[in-house]
């Protein structure tokens, strides 16, 4: 808005007081604003407004009045209304920013809380955010007043805040210029805060120049800091570490085993059975107890001691300039202002504002995942939130020098770096707790209560028949039943459940280690059958994380290059060879070769590695692999002379070499724009014209398109006895080149991306990439590997950290379509996208390698980590892949499936299994009999029948089909009830086969007699204990042979896949064998109340069986019948119901 008549400076004193005639109390304020103090926290910027808000919730005492007052601020100061103008529409104060605006001047000038807070934020985001550029234009002369009070107290009291003139548009400095003039010469207010005693937040100040760093900082490039100055910083700061992740504690790790619902409830039985002096039983189920704890803590303690890298990180040291020495220390002594000397080769110590640099260079995948060194620079920011990747006046802690040298100052340490808010994002603690887990928990609570339920009907009948039979109780009559309340309770309670799933697990684990993964967190092996949606980094995820030089286009000429089983090969050429390739092609490797600052050395382990800038690196060793080195070329007697080094200006690099005639060769590379300038010539010796430019351009879009980076190469000839170079004049040889071609360089896929990719969606998976490279280098590679279909428009999967700021997880949860392809984001973009993916219903994946994919991985339902990640992130993973291969994840994501399908199919056998004891025990107690089961024969019985087969289930081969189908919704109950029908139906069917033999060997005497029997008036001992025995073993074998009928719901038992089970059928004898020796081994079958059989009784079984088999077979058949006529959204395992 511009003003009639110029400006005029307003008359005012340092603090300005408020109107009275706008003064509103703290209720008035608190019923106008509480309801946008929610809008202000979700559509603020991130990193600023709402920084401020969060502050005063979480760290003032009276949260009624300072909260409400701030938000009345700072909504009021961000709220205004467009007013149509001619040309458009224009911003205006509103009354209520106005009234705002007082608010702010108030508190600015009064509350450190608040002086505090806005010391942390930077320059450009409190003008872009408080409008202070708006509100110097009021006509109102009162708002003019407290804006420049406003401004006036920031830059006396704020170093980086001092030169309000950079930030203050000019047309508006005649406001505030004599003010400020009057406020220089004035003593500072009482209770105003000293300069001498401030020291700023740490922070990372990349839209402040270098002399306010240096002021605000109190520091000096050639002397630093003094000895005093350090103690004090390190006293305010702390130590520059990063939070570790907190100690594992074992004595925790063994309570939550023994605290485990199930595991507490045997605890109960095991207490009981002393009391009653059941010692055989109470054994029994301290073997039980003590089997799951042990398994469970084993498990559990493996997977924390599976990594402890951020225990055994390397230590990394700086140069340090302290009372004007230079030194070499350890990082972790650095303190803020500090006056850091960075070379090529150094790790950056700490987060570095930089105040010198010389072709200074960083590679910075450790935060943003891109390969390509950035150039840096001592300029600073001006744009408000500014992402990590483009922060060029920042060397961050952790990153990696690769070229020339900088003077930075330290202005953040630890945990306020940018590696440390991820690392102390990776320390909290997140809730992993699989579905399946929590549902069998869930399922055991309802057993338990079951069985609770049962027991104190079946006692409290007994009871009652008691005293109506015999009118009082003895102390055996108690004890007895309490006997058979705790041999219903132990039938009802699937002992095995909690150890069979943990050894299922495992077993899925030591199959995935094979294929080179390593499982931390056992539990998400379930998990991995019911993902829906995997996110993964690009660079050193899907592609091979090193920089490859892949083509060569020179006019008509395209040479492409690959490594083919191990060897390099030119393909999509004329020529076979790499010897067949031109001349003036060959020219162009020798420019690869030649124009490059890379070398080599040898590693710890002796080997020889490539060191220096990526792209020089993938240059030199194509060329390599074609025969070209600087040695060869050298020893030829070719000379080096002088080199033309890259900068950001020229975008180029030229050397010049002289050969033993004094002839000079100049060899350049760089920017296709840059070298062109520089040329005359085309490779064939033409001159350059607009067709060949308009075709060289052409072929430069293609390139780039396809997610290269491009560079020009050239070359030209000087006479060297005619032409004097020196440093100063070097650059003269740059003028007059042939120019040569075109070569890409890219980070390529790996091999195996694409196939997984393909699997992937074949299994209903979706796959997202999230990359901090720019959006065409993702767009490309996700066309290549099919996360885009070539034939979509790839624009609108394609969305950038740019687009994510300030959009909160609801908003991107609703867009339309998902984006498939997220670039140029930050490590917090990352974990934005997991959180709304999440909030969409998905079951994610995160897959990377660097820092920054940390907290999304640790986010994530299931994060996955590469072998050559970084430690960080393999810390924060629950899987990960050894030897980088992505395709892996297809391979676990199978193994999950498997696991969860055997772990389901167990389950319902178990339950078969236990509901037949149920079903037995009441139908006897119904009949006024003693039940035939006492608490040691079932708890045998849960030992020797339910656990081997179960284990042995576990084990199953995957279906043919179990990548075909969609995901399992996570949601869906396991045990749903169709299949408690079907459960209680084939343990009711198993219980009357086993009670039938039961009475019929008690009660029918031909029966007894044929069988061996003897049978006088009355019955003996021997005979209920040999229908007990009987009872006990057809039931446990039909138990064993409905294993081969618990492999399908629905699907028929008979089948080619039968017996392609062989653990099953180890399993299974060795079940029997143990039944065998509990009935026939003297003293020990005693113990487990058990009797002898003879030859009838095992046929009686072995019809038993028949029965059994035929009457759920043809159960299946018609449910086989029914599921024809309906189709599932998803499947919960191979034939769900």
């Amino acid at each position: 808005m511009e003003f009639k008549d110029k400006p005029q400076p307003i008359e005012m004193k340092w603090y300005v007081k408020t109107p009275a005639k706008r003064n509103k109390n703290k209720d008035t304020l608190a019923k106008l604003w509480q309801d946008k103090i929610d809008q202000l926290r979700n559509n603020a910027p991130k990193g600023s407004i709402k920084a401020l808000v969060d502050f005063y919730q979480e760290n003032n005492r009276d949260q009624n009045y300072l909260p409400v007052k701030i938000c009345f601020a700072l909504y009021g100061l961000l709220t205004k209304y467009q007013t149509k103008q001619r040309n458009g529409f224009t911003s205006v104060c509103t009354p209520i920013s106005e009234e705002s605006l007082e608010v702010f001047c108030f508190m600015i000038q009064t509350d450190r809380s608040f002086q505090d807070i806005i010391e942390t934020m930077n320059i450009s985001t409190i003008c872009h955010d408080f409008q202070f550029n708006l509100h110097l234009a009021n006509e109102d002369e009162n708002v003019r007043a407290m804006m420049t009070t406003i401004v006036l107290f920031l830059s006396q009291n704020y170093y980086k805040f001092s030169n309000w003139r950079e930030y203050i548009k000019p047309k508006y400095h005649c406001i505030i210029e004599e003010p400020a003039n009057e406020a220089q010469q004035e003593e500072i207010p009482e209770g105003r805060f000293s300069k001498d005693a401030y020291l700023p937040t740490e922070g990372h100040f990349y839209d402040v120049d270098v002399q306010t760093i240096l002021t605000t900082f109190r520091t000096d490039l050639e002397k630093g800091l003094s000895t005093i100055e350090i103690d004090q910083r390190r006293e305010k700061y702390g130590t520059n570490e990063l939070p570790k992740p907190p100690k594992m504690n074992v004595f925790k790790m063994l309570w939550n085993q023994i605290t485990d619902f199930i595991v507490m409830i045997l605890i109960v039985g095991t207490i009981v059975s002393l009391c009653i002096e059941e010692w055989i039983a109470a054994g029994m189920l301290i073997i039980v107890i003590v089997s799951n704890v042990v398994i469970g803590f084993t498990q559990e303690f493996k997977a924390e001691r599976a990594l402890e890298a951020l225990e055994n990180a390397d230590v990394i040291h700086a140069n340090v300039i302290r009372e004007g020495v230079t030194d070499v220390i350890t990082a972790d002594q650095l303190v803020p202002g500090d006056v850091v000397v960075l070379e090529e080769g150094n790790t950056v110590p700490a987060d570095l504002r930089l105040c010198q640099t010389h072709h200074l260079e960083v590679v910075e995948v450790l935060l943003t995942g891109e390969m390509n060194p950035i150039e840096k620079s001592i300029d600073l920011i001006k744009t408000p939130n500014v992402p990590v990747g483009d922060r060029k006046n920042i060397a961050f802690m952790s990153t990696s020098v690769v070229k020339g040298r900088g003077v930075g100052v330290v202005v953040a340490t630890g945990k306020v770096t940018e590696i440390g808010k991820i690392s102390s994002e990776l320390n909290k603690k997140i809730d992993k707790t699989m579905p399946l887990k929590r549902k069998l928990a869930n399922l055991g609570k309802w057993l338990v209560l079951l069985a609770g339920i049962l027991c104190f009907i079946v006692v409290g009948l007994l009871v009652l028949w008691l005293f109506i039979k015999n009118g009082s109780m003895t102390w055996e009559d108690t004890v007895s039943i309490i006997k058979i309340g705790l041999s219903l309770a132990v039938s009802v309670i699937p002992e095995g459940l909690v150890a069979v799933v943990t050894i299922t697990m495992s077993i899925g684990v030591s199959r995935m280690s094979k294929q080179h993964v390593i499982i931390r967190n056992l539990p998400v092996v379930e998990g991995l059958g019911s993902v829906t949606t995997i996110c993964t980094d690009k660079t050193g995820t899907l592609t091979q994380g090193r920089m490859t030089m892949t083509e060569i286009r020179q006019g008509p000429n395209l040479y492409s290059f690959k490594t083919i089983n191990g060897q390099f090969k030119i393909y999509n050429s004329i020529y076979d060879e790499i010897s067949q390739i031109p001349s003036e092609s060959i020219d162009i490797l020798k420019v690869c070769a030649m124009c490059n600052n890379s070398s080599t050395k040898v590693n710890e382990k002796g080997e020889t590695e490539m060191i220096g800038d990526p792209t020089e690196i993938a240059l030199y060793n194509c060329a390599l692999h074609c025969g070209i080195t600087k040695s060869n070329y050298i020893s030829k007697g070719n000379t080096f002379v002088t080199e033309v080094p890259f900068d950001s200006d020229r975008k180029r690099m030229s050397v010049l070499y002289k050969d033993n005639n004094n002839s000079g060769i100049i060899f350049a590379k760089g920017a296709c724009e840059s070298i062109l300038s520089i040329c005359s010539f085309n490779f064939d010796g033409k001159p350059l014209n607009q067709d060949i430019l308009k075709d060289i351009e052409n072929q430069m879009n293609s390139m780039a398109q396809n997610g290269s980076r491009v560079l020009a190469c050239a070359i030209g000839k000087i006479d060297m006895n005619t032409t004097h170079i020196t440093e100063d004049n070097n650059t003269s040889i740059e003028n007059g080149l042939m120019f040569l071609g075109l070569v890409g360089i890219v980070d390529p896929p790996r091999n195996e991306s694409a196939l997984a990719v393909k699997a992937l969606k074949q299994a209903g998976i979706q796959v997202r990439i999230i990359t901090g490279d720019h959006p065409k280098t993702a767009g490309a590679i996700a066309k290549q590997i099919g996360v885009i279909d070539p034939e979509e428009d790839i624009d609108q999967y394609i969305m950038t950290g740019n687009e994510l700021l300030g959009m909160s997880e609801k908003a991107l949860a609703e867009r339309e379509p998902f984006p498939s392809v997220f670039a140029r984001v930050s490590p917090e973009d990352k974990l934005t996208v997991v959180k709304a993916l999440k909030r969409r219903g998905e079951v994610v994946a995160m897959t990377g390698d660097g820092v920054n994919d940390a907290p999304a991985i640790k986010s994530s339902n299931i994060g996955i980590a590469m072998g050559s990640g970084t430690d960080l992130t393999k810390q924060s993973a629950d899987i990960v892949l050894l030897d980088d291969n992505f395709y892996n994840i297809v391979a676990t994501i199978k193994e999950g499936r498997r696991v969860f399908d055997n772990i389901m199919k167990f389950v319902m056998y178990l339950l078969s299994a236990n509901s037949a004891e149920i079903w037995t025990m009441m139908i006897c107690v119904a009949c006024g009999q003693t039940p035939p089961f006492s608490a040691m024969m079932i708890l045998w019985a849960n030992l020797v029948v339910d656990i081997p087969p179960s284990i042995c289930l576990g084990l199953d081969p995957p279906m043919s089909n179990i990548m075909e189908r969609k995901p399992r919704d996570p949601n869906s109950n396991i045990f749903n009830w169709k299949k408690a029908l079907i459960v209680l139906f084939q343990g009711l069917t198993m219980a009357i086969i086993s009670i039938a033999l039961f009475f019929m060997t008690l009660y029918i005497k031909p029966l007894a007699e044929f069988g061996g029997y003897d049978m006088p008036t009355g019955m003996t001992d021997e005979r209920p204990n040999h229908s007990r025995t009987l009872a006990f073993i057809s039931l446990s074998v039909i138990q064993l042979f409905h294993s081969f009928i618990s492999k399908s719901i629905t699907g028929p038992t008979i089948s080619k896949d039968m017996f392609g089970n062989k653990y099953l059928l180890i399993g299974l004898v060795i079940s029997v064998l143990f039944l065998i020796a509990g009935i026939y081994v003297p003293y020990f079958n005693d113990i487990i109340e058990q009797y002898p059989l003879k030859w009838l009784d095992w046929l009686l079984i072995l019809i038993a069986v028949l029965v059994h088999f035929v009457i759920c077979e043809s159960v299946k058949l018609v449910l086989r019948i029914a599921s024809k006529k309906r189709e599932s959204k998803y499947v919960l395992f191979h034939d769900d119901l």
